[in-house]
Protein backbone atom coordinates (compact mmCIF):
# COMPACT_ATOMS: atom_id res chain seq x y z
CA UNK A 1 0.00 0.00 0.00
CA UNK A 2 3.01 2.45 0.78
CA UNK A 3 4.22 1.70 -2.15
CA UNK A 4 1.39 2.45 -4.20
CA UNK A 5 0.83 5.27 -2.16
CA UNK A 6 3.87 6.40 -2.87
CA UNK A 7 3.60 5.81 -6.78
CA UNK A 8 0.27 7.85 -6.85
CA UNK A 9 1.85 10.90 -5.14
CA UNK A 10 4.84 11.04 -7.39
CA UNK A 11 2.15 10.94 -10.50
CA UNK A 12 -0.01 13.64 -9.44
CA UNK A 13 2.77 15.48 -8.27
CA UNK A 14 4.31 15.26 -11.70
CA UNK A 15 0.63 15.55 -13.57
CA UNK A 16 0.70 19.01 -11.22
CA UNK A 17 3.79 20.23 -12.39
CA UNK A 18 3.33 19.72 -16.52
CA UNK A 19 -0.48 21.87 -15.73
CA UNK A 20 1.67 24.61 -13.44
CA UNK A 21 4.22 24.66 -16.89
CA UNK A 22 1.25 24.43 -19.43
CA UNK A 23 -0.05 27.82 -17.57
CA UNK A 24 2.97 29.65 -17.61
CA UNK A 25 3.08 29.35 -20.83
CA UNK A 26 -0.10 30.25 -21.85
CA UNK A 27 0.61 33.17 -19.44
CA UNK A 28 4.14 34.19 -21.11
CA UNK A 29 1.95 33.72 -24.77
CA UNK A 30 -0.90 35.97 -23.25
CA UNK A 31 1.57 38.79 -21.96
CA UNK A 32 3.10 38.54 -25.19
CA UNK A 33 0.69 39.17 -27.22
CA UNK A 34 -1.28 41.72 -25.47
CA UNK A 35 2.18 43.54 -25.64
CA UNK A 36 2.45 42.83 -29.22
CA UNK A 37 -0.57 44.18 -29.83
CA UNK A 38 -0.32 47.03 -27.39
CA UNK A 39 2.66 48.27 -29.44
CA UNK A 40 0.84 47.23 -33.13
CA UNK A 41 -1.84 49.86 -31.68
CA UNK A 42 0.68 52.54 -31.07
CA UNK A 43 2.70 52.09 -34.36
CA UNK A 44 -0.97 52.98 -35.86
CA UNK A 45 -1.38 56.27 -33.87
CA UNK A 46 1.71 57.18 -34.84
CA UNK A 47 1.07 56.77 -38.41
CA UNK A 48 -2.41 58.99 -38.02
CA UNK A 49 -0.65 61.62 -36.41
CA UNK A 50 2.48 61.22 -39.02
CA UNK A 51 0.11 61.90 -41.83
CA UNK A 52 -1.58 65.21 -40.23
CA UNK A 53 1.30 66.77 -39.37
CA UNK A 54 3.97 69.22 -41.21
CA UNK A 55 6.54 67.11 -43.13
CA UNK A 56 5.16 64.00 -41.33
CA UNK A 57 7.27 65.28 -38.51
CA UNK A 58 5.24 64.61 -35.29
CA UNK A 59 5.06 67.14 -32.10
CA UNK A 60 4.74 65.16 -29.19
CA UNK A 61 3.64 66.51 -25.70
CA UNK A 62 4.66 65.15 -22.30
CA UNK A 63 1.74 62.52 -22.39
CA UNK A 64 2.15 61.44 -25.79
CA UNK A 65 5.89 61.08 -25.35
CA UNK A 66 5.98 58.70 -22.24
CA UNK A 67 3.27 56.56 -24.03
CA UNK A 68 4.96 56.49 -27.35
CA UNK A 69 8.73 56.72 -26.69
CA UNK A 70 8.99 55.18 -22.94
CA UNK A 71 9.00 51.40 -21.95
CA UNK A 72 9.86 48.59 -23.86
CA UNK A 73 6.73 47.44 -25.91
CA UNK A 74 7.48 49.68 -29.18
CA UNK A 75 8.05 47.64 -32.13
CA UNK A 76 8.89 51.06 -34.53
CA UNK A 77 11.67 54.18 -33.75
CA UNK A 78 11.03 57.36 -33.20
CA UNK A 79 13.42 59.98 -34.78
CA UNK A 80 13.73 62.74 -31.71
CA UNK A 81 14.10 66.23 -32.75
CA UNK A 82 14.99 68.48 -29.09
CA UNK A 83 14.79 72.21 -30.51
CA UNK A 84 13.13 75.28 -29.91
CA UNK A 85 10.00 76.92 -31.60
CA UNK A 86 10.89 80.22 -31.97
CA UNK A 87 13.74 79.77 -34.26
CA UNK A 88 15.10 83.47 -33.95
CA UNK A 89 15.96 82.35 -30.24
CA UNK A 90 18.60 79.98 -31.61
CA UNK A 91 19.86 80.16 -35.29
CA UNK A 92 21.72 76.93 -34.79
CA UNK A 93 18.44 75.16 -34.62
CA UNK A 94 17.21 76.43 -38.24
CA UNK A 95 19.09 74.22 -40.77
CA UNK A 96 18.51 71.26 -38.06
CA UNK A 97 14.98 71.41 -38.40
CA UNK A 98 15.04 71.81 -42.27
CA UNK A 99 17.27 68.94 -42.54
CA UNK A 100 14.86 66.74 -40.19
CA UNK A 101 11.95 67.64 -42.57
CA UNK A 102 13.48 67.03 -45.41
CA UNK A 103 14.58 63.82 -44.13
CA UNK A 104 11.00 62.70 -42.97
CA UNK A 105 9.70 63.46 -46.29
CA UNK A 106 12.40 61.00 -47.20
CA UNK A 107 11.50 58.40 -45.62
CA UNK A 108 7.53 58.34 -45.69
CA UNK A 109 8.06 58.77 -49.16
CA UNK A 110 10.02 55.87 -49.01
CA UNK A 111 7.17 54.01 -47.37
CA UNK A 112 9.69 53.69 -44.07
CA UNK A 113 6.22 54.37 -41.77
CA UNK A 114 5.54 50.71 -42.21
CA UNK A 115 7.27 47.63 -40.86
CA UNK A 116 10.01 45.93 -44.03
CA UNK A 117 11.86 42.92 -45.02
CA UNK A 118 15.22 42.88 -46.60
CA UNK A 119 16.02 40.41 -49.28
CA UNK A 120 17.76 38.25 -46.12
CA UNK A 121 14.99 38.27 -44.24
CA UNK A 122 15.91 40.80 -41.73
CA UNK A 123 12.98 42.55 -40.31
CA UNK A 124 12.89 46.91 -40.40
CA UNK A 125 10.91 48.31 -37.96
CA UNK A 126 8.53 51.19 -38.65
CA UNK A 127 10.63 54.72 -38.59
CA UNK A 128 8.22 57.81 -37.33
CA UNK A 129 9.94 61.56 -36.84
CA UNK A 130 8.71 63.13 -33.84
CA UNK A 131 10.13 66.70 -32.46
CA UNK A 132 9.78 68.27 -28.88
CA UNK A 133 10.02 71.99 -28.22
CA UNK A 134 11.77 73.60 -24.85
CA UNK A 135 10.28 76.92 -25.34
CA UNK A 136 6.87 75.84 -25.32
CA UNK A 137 5.16 75.79 -21.95
CA UNK A 138 3.46 72.25 -22.62
CA UNK A 139 6.54 70.74 -23.66
CA UNK A 140 8.91 71.71 -20.22
CA UNK A 141 7.81 68.20 -18.77
CA UNK A 142 9.80 66.44 -21.51
CA UNK A 143 12.78 68.08 -20.96
CA UNK A 144 12.56 68.05 -17.17
CA UNK A 145 12.63 64.23 -17.90
CA UNK A 146 16.09 64.64 -19.42
CA UNK A 147 17.68 67.68 -18.38
CA UNK A 148 19.48 67.67 -21.47
CA UNK A 149 22.57 70.08 -21.83
CA UNK A 150 22.47 71.69 -25.43
CA UNK A 151 20.21 71.85 -28.33
CA UNK A 152 19.70 71.38 -31.03
CA UNK A 153 19.66 67.62 -30.28
CA UNK A 154 18.75 64.48 -32.55
CA UNK A 155 18.26 60.96 -30.97
CA UNK A 156 17.22 57.98 -32.89
CA UNK A 157 14.96 56.29 -30.37
CA UNK A 158 14.44 52.33 -29.68
CA UNK A 159 13.93 50.32 -27.10
CA UNK A 160 17.22 50.76 -24.66
CA UNK A 161 18.10 54.26 -25.74
CA UNK A 162 16.60 55.84 -22.31
CA UNK A 163 17.98 54.49 -19.20
CA UNK A 164 14.86 54.86 -17.04
CA UNK A 165 16.57 53.07 -13.76
CA UNK A 166 16.89 56.84 -12.26
CA UNK A 167 16.10 60.42 -12.65
CA UNK A 168 16.90 62.43 -14.87
CA UNK A 169 16.10 59.63 -17.56
CA UNK A 170 19.47 59.25 -19.42
CA UNK A 171 20.23 58.54 -23.19
CA UNK A 172 22.76 56.98 -24.75
CA UNK A 173 25.08 58.72 -26.74
CA UNK A 174 25.21 56.05 -29.29
CA UNK A 175 22.16 56.98 -30.13
CA UNK A 176 22.42 60.39 -30.82
CA UNK A 177 23.07 62.11 -33.91
CA UNK A 178 25.99 64.82 -33.71
CA UNK A 179 24.69 68.58 -35.25
CA UNK A 180 26.71 70.89 -33.54
CA UNK A 181 29.91 69.80 -35.34
CA UNK A 182 28.93 69.25 -39.04
CA UNK A 183 28.70 71.75 -41.19
CA UNK A 184 25.67 73.40 -42.81
CA UNK A 185 26.29 72.21 -46.38
CA UNK A 186 26.95 68.66 -45.03
CA UNK A 187 24.08 68.39 -42.23
CA UNK A 188 21.69 66.61 -44.32
CA UNK A 189 24.11 63.88 -45.67
CA UNK A 190 25.35 63.38 -42.43
CA UNK A 191 22.23 62.96 -40.64
CA UNK A 192 20.86 60.75 -42.98
CA UNK A 193 23.62 58.97 -42.80
CA UNK A 194 23.54 58.64 -38.93
CA UNK A 195 19.58 57.48 -39.50
CA UNK A 196 19.96 54.92 -41.90
CA UNK A 197 23.19 53.34 -40.02
CA UNK A 198 20.65 53.07 -36.70
CA UNK A 199 17.40 52.35 -38.60
CA UNK A 200 19.00 49.46 -41.34
CA UNK A 201 17.41 51.36 -43.80
CA UNK A 202 19.23 52.79 -47.14
CA UNK A 203 16.90 55.86 -48.10
CA UNK A 204 18.42 58.82 -50.14
CA UNK A 205 16.74 61.77 -51.28
CA UNK A 206 15.02 61.88 -54.48
CA UNK A 207 16.08 63.68 -57.65
CA UNK A 208 12.87 65.25 -59.33
CA UNK A 209 14.46 64.81 -62.72
CA UNK A 210 10.63 64.92 -63.82
CA UNK A 211 10.88 68.57 -62.60
CA UNK A 212 13.97 69.65 -64.24
CA UNK A 213 12.56 68.34 -67.22
CA UNK A 214 9.07 70.20 -66.95
CA UNK A 215 11.71 73.52 -66.13
CA UNK A 216 13.84 72.92 -69.22
CA UNK A 217 10.61 72.25 -72.05
CA UNK A 218 9.07 75.61 -70.79
CA UNK A 219 12.12 77.28 -71.12
CA UNK A 220 12.55 75.44 -74.82
CA UNK A 221 8.56 76.24 -76.12
CA UNK A 222 9.33 80.02 -74.77
CA UNK A 223 12.56 80.27 -76.61
CA UNK A 224 11.18 78.79 -79.79
CA UNK A 225 8.33 81.04 -79.85
CA UNK A 226 10.83 83.99 -79.53
CA UNK A 227 12.87 82.86 -82.30
CA UNK A 228 9.42 82.03 -84.69
CA UNK A 229 8.28 85.69 -84.01
CA UNK A 230 11.62 87.27 -84.80
CA UNK A 231 11.98 84.98 -88.28
CA UNK A 232 8.36 85.57 -89.09
CA UNK A 233 7.42 89.13 -88.43
CA UNK A 234 4.01 89.13 -90.51
CA UNK A 235 2.80 85.91 -88.68
CA UNK A 236 0.31 86.29 -86.32
CA UNK A 237 2.86 84.92 -83.34
CA UNK A 238 4.86 88.52 -84.12
CA UNK A 239 1.93 90.58 -83.83
CA UNK A 240 0.93 89.13 -80.56
CA UNK A 241 4.71 88.97 -79.21
CA UNK A 242 4.62 93.08 -80.57
CA UNK A 243 1.45 93.72 -77.89
CA UNK A 244 2.68 95.74 -74.80
CA UNK A 245 -0.49 94.20 -73.22
CA UNK A 246 0.66 90.89 -73.98
CA UNK A 247 3.81 91.93 -72.25
CA UNK A 248 2.59 93.32 -69.48
CA UNK A 249 0.28 89.95 -68.61
CA UNK A 250 3.31 87.94 -69.07
CA UNK A 251 5.27 89.69 -66.93
CA UNK A 252 3.03 89.99 -63.98
CA UNK A 253 2.37 86.28 -64.08
CA UNK A 254 6.00 85.74 -64.41
CA UNK A 255 6.70 87.92 -60.78
CA UNK A 256 3.35 86.88 -59.33
CA UNK A 257 5.02 82.70 -59.97
CA UNK A 258 8.69 84.21 -58.83
CA UNK A 259 7.19 85.94 -55.61
CA UNK A 260 5.04 82.19 -54.75
CA UNK A 261 8.11 80.06 -55.44
CA UNK A 262 6.91 77.72 -58.02
CA UNK A 263 10.28 76.74 -59.01
CA UNK A 264 11.78 75.57 -55.42
CA UNK A 265 8.12 74.46 -54.84
CA UNK A 266 8.67 72.33 -57.93
CA UNK A 267 11.86 70.46 -57.05
CA UNK A 268 11.49 70.42 -53.61
CA UNK A 269 7.75 69.03 -53.89
CA UNK A 270 6.63 71.28 -51.35
CA UNK A 271 3.10 70.83 -50.22
CA UNK A 272 0.04 72.76 -51.52
CA UNK A 273 -1.03 72.55 -48.08
CA UNK A 274 -1.45 70.56 -44.61
CA UNK A 275 -3.94 69.08 -43.16
CA UNK A 276 -5.52 69.99 -39.45
CA UNK A 277 -7.78 68.99 -37.40
CA UNK A 278 -9.50 71.65 -38.05
CA UNK A 279 -9.11 71.46 -41.57
CA UNK A 280 -6.42 72.07 -44.56
CA UNK A 281 -3.89 74.84 -43.07
CA UNK A 282 -2.87 77.18 -46.16
CA UNK A 283 -0.20 79.29 -44.42
CA UNK A 284 2.28 78.20 -41.91
CA UNK A 285 2.99 80.29 -38.47
CA UNK A 286 6.76 78.99 -38.18
CA UNK A 287 8.73 81.61 -39.92
CA UNK A 288 11.49 79.05 -41.73
CA UNK A 289 8.74 77.00 -43.84
CA UNK A 290 6.36 77.73 -46.65
CA UNK A 291 3.58 75.99 -48.09
CA UNK A 292 3.10 76.02 -51.46
CA UNK A 293 -0.29 77.84 -51.44
CA UNK A 294 0.91 80.08 -48.92
CA UNK A 295 3.50 81.15 -51.47
CA UNK A 296 0.61 82.42 -54.27
CA UNK A 297 -1.61 83.89 -51.85
CA UNK A 298 1.24 86.00 -50.60
CA UNK A 299 2.07 86.85 -54.56
CA UNK A 300 -0.94 87.68 -55.06
CA UNK A 301 -1.57 90.10 -52.54
CA UNK A 302 1.82 91.82 -53.43
CA UNK A 303 0.53 91.49 -57.43
CA UNK A 304 -3.08 93.17 -56.62
CA UNK A 305 -1.26 95.76 -54.50
CA UNK A 306 1.41 97.07 -57.93
CA UNK A 307 -1.80 96.33 -60.22
CA UNK A 308 -4.03 99.08 -57.77
CA UNK A 309 -1.22 101.37 -58.14
CA UNK A 310 -0.86 101.06 -61.76
CA UNK A 311 -4.32 101.25 -62.70
CA UNK A 312 -4.71 104.63 -59.78
CA UNK A 313 -1.45 106.31 -61.83
CA UNK A 314 -2.13 105.73 -65.62
CA UNK A 315 -6.05 104.12 -65.51
CA UNK A 316 -7.20 107.71 -64.35
CA UNK A 317 -5.57 109.03 -67.17
CA UNK A 318 -7.23 107.57 -69.65
CA UNK A 319 -10.74 107.97 -68.30
CA UNK A 320 -11.46 112.25 -69.14
CA UNK A 321 -14.71 112.15 -66.55
CA UNK A 322 -13.41 113.70 -62.88
CA UNK A 323 -16.21 111.71 -61.47
CA UNK A 324 -14.36 108.23 -62.82
CA UNK A 325 -11.52 109.18 -62.31
CA UNK A 326 -11.75 109.36 -58.18
CA UNK A 327 -14.28 106.74 -58.30
CA UNK A 328 -11.17 104.72 -60.25
CA UNK A 329 -8.56 106.38 -57.59
CA UNK A 330 -10.47 105.57 -54.30
CA UNK A 331 -11.20 102.03 -55.34
CA UNK A 332 -7.82 101.52 -55.94
CA UNK A 333 -6.70 102.98 -52.95
CA UNK A 334 -9.41 100.96 -50.58
CA UNK A 335 -7.91 97.28 -52.34
CA UNK A 336 -4.41 98.26 -52.10
CA UNK A 337 -5.04 98.98 -48.10
CA UNK A 338 -7.08 95.87 -47.40
CA UNK A 339 -4.47 93.77 -49.45
CA UNK A 340 -1.82 95.38 -47.86
CA UNK A 341 -2.91 95.13 -43.97
CA UNK A 342 -3.93 91.43 -45.06
CA UNK A 343 -0.07 90.95 -46.51
CA UNK A 344 1.65 92.58 -43.14
CA UNK A 345 -0.57 90.46 -40.97
CA UNK A 346 0.74 87.40 -42.27
CA UNK A 347 4.30 88.44 -42.51
CA UNK A 348 4.28 89.50 -38.37
CA UNK A 349 2.84 86.44 -37.59
CA UNK A 350 5.85 84.32 -39.33
CA UNK A 351 7.89 87.59 -38.14
CA UNK A 352 7.40 88.36 -35.03
CA UNK A 353 10.22 90.49 -35.17
CA UNK A 354 9.36 92.72 -38.01
CA UNK A 355 8.51 96.63 -37.59
CA UNK A 356 7.30 98.95 -39.77
CA UNK A 357 11.22 100.39 -39.04
CA UNK A 358 12.21 97.23 -40.84
CA UNK A 359 15.58 96.29 -39.31
CA UNK A 360 16.04 92.55 -39.89
CA UNK A 361 18.22 90.59 -37.64
CA UNK A 362 21.45 90.13 -38.67
CA UNK A 363 21.47 87.15 -41.03
CA UNK A 364 18.99 88.60 -43.20
CA UNK A 365 21.08 91.98 -43.68
CA UNK A 366 24.53 90.30 -44.96
CA UNK A 367 26.33 86.93 -45.63
CA UNK A 368 25.20 83.92 -47.91
CA UNK A 369 22.14 83.48 -49.46
CA UNK A 370 22.02 79.35 -47.70
CA UNK A 371 21.90 81.30 -44.31
CA UNK A 372 18.87 83.60 -45.25
CA UNK A 373 15.73 82.34 -43.27
CA UNK A 374 13.63 84.85 -45.12
CA UNK A 375 10.53 83.70 -47.80
CA UNK A 376 10.36 84.02 -51.78
CA UNK A 377 7.57 87.22 -50.76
Amino acid sequence: RRVHGDCTGSKMSAFTSRILLLVCALFVLLVGSVDAQSGSDKAKELRKLSHSSHSNVISLNPQQYKHFLLGKSRPYVVVMLYTVQNLDQCQACVPVQRAINTISSAYHDAGAALPSKTESGVTLKSVFFATAFYDRPDHQDIFRMHEFQYLPMVVVTQPGTFDESGTPIKVKQSHVCRVDTVAQDKLEATLLSCINKHTMRQISFPENVAAYMSLFGGALIFAIYVLFALLNPDSWISRIARSWVNWFLVGMVAYWCSTAGLVFNILHEIPWSIPTKSGEQYITQQSGQQLGAEGFIMGGLGLTCAICLIAALEGSKRVHSRLVQRLIVLGCIIVFTLCYRRYLEVYRLKNPWYHMSFFPPADYQRGTLRKNQGHTY
